[in-house]
Order: C-alpha cells, then sequence, then structure tokens
C-alpha cells in the first residue's frame, strides 16, 4: 500500500509542476506570493508524514475520537458560512489562520466514519437476531441521511455538481452497509423525482426567472444544456472563445496525447485554466499519451481492489465499513474527474492524490493512513495466529 501511495505522489509531483507553468510563469514575473512548484513539494511531504502518523494509531481510536474529528469538522463548515471564498462564483473554500481550506474534502471522511459506525452497529443487531433490527435499521440510516444531506446542502448552497457528488456516494455508500432494501428503494425514488424536478426546472424555466430563485442557477442551466449538445449539429461548439472554454480545451490536450508531446512539454497547459487541478488527467495524457491514459485509472483500480481485498479478510465490521467507504470513495471520485476531463461531466473536481489541492490531498492521505493502519493490524493478527498455531502443534507433538 506504501508503494502505490508513494505511486501516486511522483506522478502528481511531475503532473502538477508540468500543468503549474502558467502559475510558475505569473511568479517569476511578478516575485509575488509563493513558488507553486516548491509549494506542491511542500504540501506532499507534509501529507506524507501525516499519512505515516495517522497510520501508527489504531482505527478503534478514530472511532472513539469520532465526536472530536466531527468537531474539527464542524469548526472548518461554521467558518465557511462565515467566511467564504468564492471562486468561479462559488464558495468552496473558508480561511483559517491564513491557511485555505475546504471543508467538503474532510466531510468526505466524516462520511464514511460515521456510516462505518451505523453499519457496525445494524450488522451487530442483526447477528445477534435482534426483534428491532430492522425498525432500528430504518431510524439510522433515516437519521443518517438527513444529518448527512443537511449539512451537504448547507456547505455547497453554490455548488450544485458538489452536492450531486456528495449524495451519489452517500447512496452507493449506504448499498455497501447493508442499510434495509426498503429504505434504498424509497431513497431512490425520492433522489430521481427531486432530480427529474430539478432538470425540469433548469431546461423550462427562463434564464431570468432562475437568477432570481438562487444566482447559480443559469450556471447549472448552461452546464445543461452543454451535456446535451450535438457537436455535429453546432459550428460555434468547436469555438474555443465561447462557452465552456474549460472543456473545450481538455479534449484539444487529449486528442494531442495521440502523439504524446513528452513530459513537461505541454502546450495546452498554458491555455487551459486550472490544468493543475481539474484538467490534469488531459495534460498527462497530453504528455505521456496511451500510457498515461492506461496508467492512471489503473491505480485508482489498484486501490479499490486492494482496499476490496483488506475488506473481504476483514472481521470486524466496523473496519471492514471503513474500508469500503475509502475504497470506494477515492475511485468514485477519480471517475467524476476523468468524465470531467472528456467532457462527459462539467464541474469542478479535483483528481484523488494527483491534482494540487491542500485540503483534497491531505484529507485523501488520512484516509491512506487509516486503511494502512488496518492492514497493519491484520498483518499483526495473522502473526499471532500463526504463533499460537505454532505452539498448539509444537505441544500436541509433546503429548
Amino acid at each position: 500500500m506504501w508503494l502505490l501511495y508513494a505511486t501516486f505522489i511522483i506522478v502528481s509531483f511531475f503532473a502538477v509542476s508540468s500543468a503549474s507553468s502558467a502559475r510558475m510563469y505569473s511568479f517569476l514575473m511578478s516575485q509575488q506570493g509563493t513558488n507553486p512548484v516548491f509549494k506542491h513539494v511542500v504540501v506532499l511531504l507534509f501529507c506524507l508524514g501525516t499519512a505515516v502518523i495517522v497510520s501508527k494509531f489504531p482505527v478503534e481510536w478514530y472511532r472513539r475520537k469520532k465526536y472530536l474529528l466531527a468537531l474539527i469538522v464542524g469548526v472548518f463548515i461554521v467558518a465557511l458560512w462565515l467566511n467564504p471564498t468564492e471562486a468561479n462564483q462559488a464558495s468552496r473554500w473558508t480561511r483559517i489562520m491564513g491557511i485555505s481550506i475546504q471543508p467538503s474534502e474532510f466531510f468526505k471522511l466524516i462520511i464514511v466514519l460515521y456510516g462505518a459506525e451505523i453499519g457496525a452497529k445494524v450488522a451487530k443487531m442483526r447477528r445477534e437476531h435482534f426483534p428491532l433490527a430492522k425498525k432500528y435499521a430504518h431510524l439510522f440510516f433515516l437519521i443518517y441521511w438527513f444529518v448527512i444531506v443537511a449539512i451537504t446542502l448547507s456547505i455547497n448552497l453554490t455548488n450544485l455538481s458538489t452536492t450531486f457528488i456528495l449524495i451519489s456516494f452517500l447512496f452507493l455508500y449506504t448499498i455497501t452497509l447493508r442499510a434495509p432494501l426498503s429504505f434504498i428503494l424509497r431513497v431512490f425514488v425520492l433522489l430521481f423525482v427531486a432530480g427529474a424536478l430539478l432538470v425540469s426546472a433548469l431546461l423550462f424555466i427562463p434564464e431570468d426567472t432562475l437568477r432570481k430563485i438562487h444566482h447559480r442557477s443559469p450556471v447549472w442551466q448552461q452546464r445543461l444544456y452543454h451535456i446535451a449538445e450535438d457537436p455535429s449539429s453546432d459550428k460555434e461548439y468547436y469555438n474555443l472563445e465561447e462557452g465552456s472554454t474549460q472543456s473545450k480545451l481538455a479534449l484539444v490536450a487529449i486528442s494531442r496525447g495521440q502523439v504524446p508531446s513528452g513530459l513537461g512539454k505541454s502546450k495546452t497547459r498554458d491555455y487551459l485554466p486550472l490544468a493543475y487541478s481539474d484538467y490534469i488527467y488531459a495534460i498527462i495524457v497530453e504528455e505521456w499519451g496511451v500510457v498515461g491514459m492506461l496508467f492512471v485509472p489503473s491505480l485508482y483500480l489498484l486501490w479499490f481492489l486492494w482496499v476490496g481485498r483488506l475488506a473481504q479478510r476483514e472481521e470486524n465490521m466496523y473496519r471492514r465499513y471503513v474500508l469500503l467507504g475509502f475504497g470506494l470513495l477515492y475511485p468514485f471520485s477519480a471517475l467524476i474527474n476523468l468524465m470531467v476531463a472528456s467532457g462527459m461531466f462539467i464541474t469542478g473536481q479535483p483528481l484523488p492524490l494527483i491534482s494540487d489541492g491542500g485540503s483534497s490531498y491531505l484529507s485523501a492521505s488520512i484516509a491512506v493512513g487509516i486503511v494502512i493502519g488496518i492492514s497493519r493490524s491484520q498483518t499483526k493478527i495473522r502473526e499471532l495466529d500463526r504463533r499460537e498455531q505454532e505452539i498448539l502443534s509444537a505441544a500436541e507433538t509433546e503429548a
């Protein structure tokens, strides 16, 4: 697992260093701020240290301290409400002691840790044949969903896409936690109806009216039109001076990957906004070609399979659900980012463990540390079992 994490760090260093050419040029010309490459190296080293420290603690420690962890994330969320930092008309960040923090990234950890707690409790009731197990399972998951969705909406009032991603993951994770089928079906119907009403509103309500309802509504409407747009029927689709420039430039970068430009030789990076973050996969494909196009997704596939294997052999239900949560979360986030880069989905979503971004990388590194800690505990248990078997075998031989 450490080798996989180290591979992510190496890929992130080279990819972000190359994709930050525009920021680097601005820094060299103005001599203001911090060298973006140096800053990213510091972030990588800090996150590596954090992962090492986190892996030293047993996951039960995080279970006992779940209220403290929730309090810390709660402080981040309150800071976002009181002091939001707006970028691209969306307030995703806040600043605490001069440090930029994106609370939604750390909130993902809370979703997994608290979901695992509920899943473990429900599994225990079922195992002990508790008479009201199904009723309590409905109640626990209902409270879980109400709290998570309420907080998600409160921290993403101007960011519909992040809300969609978090709730989509929450739904998949609820299935993984083996929530009652009737509960899952009700949630699915509710989400389907809510989604259909929202899409209908964005399609049929005039832009001026939407702006009065929510100032970001026209942006969501344009993104929906872009998804449904047929490039072959509109020549303006290929005009890079018209809307959705980012996604169009990302497609240009990917198309250039047929003949790789080589590491650090991307041309699109100088014009593509957020090339070092949301669209870093497009730059990787442009520079690395088919190798980069396949290698990066394979890292997340390996993460998914490796963590899934750890979950399969884990007998403790809480640890198993923590593993399943983190094993699903980051490949799912990566899939969304790849869809963004390919123009299938328009939103701001970093590529986990590769894109530049302190909050995203730190929260993912904490998850890596927790997973490695569980893996280490499994190794110790197997070693104890092996020694016990050796002692029993020796005793039987002497007898």
